[in-house]
């Protein structure tokens, strides 16, 4: 049965930030011409149950606390295009890793004049098999304010959404969906908030990476201000994503 899913994807946690640069710095910026692009975590799998469904909207969170995720954007007008030729974007495997490198590509796919690809360096542990973007988004959406999620009720947060305190937030996987059926309540819920202007920026405001630029003013005035109010792991690991992906762009091109 085809149905709607929205899909949370948890950011910035992973330890092994420490030796790569996070393949999630995409998804805050737009590409050398003007798209969005969204890459999900290999860390957990996708049901074959929802195998031939549709995703309509991408959360894109930060851990906050149990019970509270921190809405860091969210993604609108999600699609597949081309990229339906990865059949399995949760599979590690040497065929779907060739046909993201088509992709780029064939969609010239550049981020600061550096294709995407060439940006990440090469791991010996997966560099035949990783994959560098999962989906293709019309729009990435900032919300105005601190906004959160939670299956908690808490009156210290001001703008939080509550989605029921019969589901819990994964502690291990670093994204799972609400789909229209199974989880109608938390769908009809989410898709109120993505329609209430009062938590959302009116217009894309993602940013491109010039072709001259420095590293770290880039980050400070575009990138920064996303994750201000952060738990500190996580403002961390955001700033070394980031600035790892500028100053990889910028070395390339020496």
């Amino acid at each position: 049965m085809s149905t709607h899913r929205i899909l949370f994807t948890r950011m910035y946690g992973g330890e092994y930030l420490d030796v790569n640069i996070g393949h999630e710095a995409i998804n805050l910026l737009k590409d050398d011409n003007d798209k969005n692009y969204i890459y999900i975590t290999k860390t957990a799998r996708m049901s074959k149950k929802y195998e031939h469904s549709k995703i309509v909207h991408i959360f894109l969170m930060a851990w906050e606390e149990i019970g509270v995720m921190r809405v860091v954007a969210r993604a609108d007008g999600v699609q597949f295009e081309g990229l339906e030729k990865l059949v399995d974007f949760t599979k590690r495997d040497t065929e779907n890793h060739l046909k993201n490198l088509e992709y780029i590509k064939d969609n010239q796919i550049t981020y600061g004049g550096v294709s995407l690809d060439k940006i990440y360096p090469a791991n010996p542990i997966n560099m035949q098999t990783s994959s560098f973007l999962t989906y293709k988004a019309e729009n990435v959406i900032f919300p105005k304010n601190d906004l959160f999620i939670c299956t908690k009720k808490s009156n210290e947060l001001k703008n939080s959404i509550f989605i029921g305190s019969k589901i819990n937030f994964p502690t291990q996987s670093m994204h799972w969906d609400y789909d229209e059926y199974d989880y109608s309540e938390q769908f009809k819920i989410l898709k109120n908030a993505i329609k209430n202007d009062a938590y959302w920026q009116s217009e894309n405001r993602t940013k491109k990476i010039p072709l001259d630029f420095e590293p770290n003013v880039f980050y400070e005035e575009n990138l920064a201000p996303n994750a201000k109010n952060f738990q500190s792991k996580y403002r961390e690991n955001f700033k070394d994503i980031n600035l790892g992906f500028l100053n990889r762009i910028v070395s390339l091109k020496k």
